[in-house]
C-alpha cells in the first residue's frame, strides 16, 4: 500500500505542476522589481550565509521581484 500512496502523491504533484507551468501559478505575479538599495537594507540584517545566497541569487537573477524582512521573492525565472 505504501508504493501505491507514494505513486499517487507523485502523479498527483507532476499533474500540479505541469498545470502551473502551462496556465500559471495561483500567485499573481509582476514584472516589477525591487530596488537594490531597499534590497541591500532588507538584507543587511541578515546572518552572512543569508546574505551570501541571496547575493549569489542575485548575482544569477537579478533584483527580486518582491522583498520583505524575511525574504526575496523572484518570479518566472525558469
Amino acid at each position: 500500500m505504501e508504493q501505491e500512496e507514494k505513486l499517487k502523491t507523485t502523479a498527483t504533484a507532476m499533474v500540479s505542476d505541469f498545470k502551473v507551468q502551462t496556465f500559471g501559478g495561483a500567485e499573481q505575479t509582476t514584472d516589477t522589481v525591487v530596488a537594490m538599495d531597499n534590497v541591500e537594507s532588507i538584507i543587511n540584517d541578515w546572518s552572512s550565509m543569508s546574505k551570501k545566497v541571496a547575493n549569489l541569487t542575485i548575482a544569477q537573477y537579478g533584483p527580486p521581484n518582491e522583498a520583505t524582512q524575511s525574504r526575496l521573492i523572484w518570479y518566472n525565472n525558469g
